[in-house]
């Protein structure tokens, strides 16, 4: 049966999860929340209702070599001056924002594909700060990347084949391809 709230929830503590599996909540699969430490490797996020992981409240996520895939909500939402690091990692198939960073947010990609969203790819607002740096856009349903009233730096990614936008920028935003 779905676990009805967050299946793991860290709060002012540490995680290490390394080859495991977060799988089918009513919720959030991983919440990360006031200046928790996270570091996820090789692990798969799935099949959530309201996003596969949350991080909030100047927490910090370090994710590499995962899987983050078929939400009802985002695939990862970053918030509250928080930072996130993620590499060599798929975001794929989430129906709203794969990746949703807000509120001074910090977040940075490398090597990692972004792919068959059913709405956008990345989104940024509220004076967060993006960088990506060789990964892959492509397939997503609406805009690749969206950035309003933030900062978003592309350096050597592949942004292909979705259906609305590659990059739309508006209020302020601020755009370095």
């Amino acid at each position: 049966e779905d676990h009805q709230l967050p299946q793991i929830w860290i709060q002012s503590s540490k995680l290490f999860a390394k080859d495991c599996e977060v799988l089918r909540g009513a919720e959030s699969g991983i919440m990360l929340r006031e200046l928790t430490e996270a570091t996820i490797t090789n692990c798969q996020i799935a099949l959530h209702k309201i996003a596969n992981i949350q991080v909030s409240a100047e927490s910090l996520l370090n994710m590499t070599n995962s899987t983050v895939s078929q939400c009802e909500g985002v695939g990862i939402q970053v918030r509250e001056k928080s930072i996130v690091n993620i590499s060599e990692t798929i975001f794929s198939e989430n129906v709203l924002s794969q990746l949703f960073i807000t509120e001074k947010a910090i977040c940075t990609i490398k090597d990692t594909k972004i792919t068959k969203g059913k709405q956008v790819g990345l989104f940024v607002e509220k004076l967060a700060s993006w960088t990506i740096v060789d990964s892959h856009i492509l397939e997503n349903e609406n805009t690749g990347l969206t950035v309003i009233d933030s900062e978003l730096t592309v350096l050597g990614c592949q942004i292909k084949q979705n259906k609305g936008n590659g990059i739309l920028a508006a209020n302020d935003a601020k755009v370095s391809v």
